[in-house]
């Protein structure tokens, strides 16, 4: 599962080559979609290999409808639904909505301790 979370100018459709059936604007148009599993899968989309994806809105002005909570539900719900969850976030210095988030999961990885000596 791939979420494309530049949500202004996301790309990952036009990389995959493909025109998506939905986005994550539509998600975020309905505060029942918070909640709602099949919101949510209708607004999902399949890729290249089988590959469920994801779009940003498809315009920028739509990335502002676009909350937090949504943000966080819509992660919550991704997480029980597939075994691998991929956020591809935009690349900007400021603050992230995540910071606060009191049930994060981290985990990291450093090119020179992975790498053989």
């Amino acid at each position: 599962m791939l979420v494309d979370l530049s949500l202004q100018f996301g790309d990952i459709a036009a990389l995959l080559a493909m025109t998506p059936d939905g986005s994550i604007a539509e998600f975020a148009a309905s505060d029942a979609g918070m909640t709602d599993r099949h919101v949510i899968q209708q607004a999902l989309s399949l890729g290249p290999q089988g590959l469920t994806v994801l779009a940003a809105p498809p315009s920028p002005e739509l990335a502002d409808y676009v909350t937090t909570a949504h943000l966080r539900s819509l992660v919550a719900e991704l997480r029980s639904t597939f075994e691998l969850v991929v956020a591809d976030t935009t690349s900007q210095l400021s603050r992230s909505p995540w910071r606060r988030s009191r049930t994060r999961t981290t985990s990291s990885w450093s090119p020179t301790s992975a790498s053989p000596r």
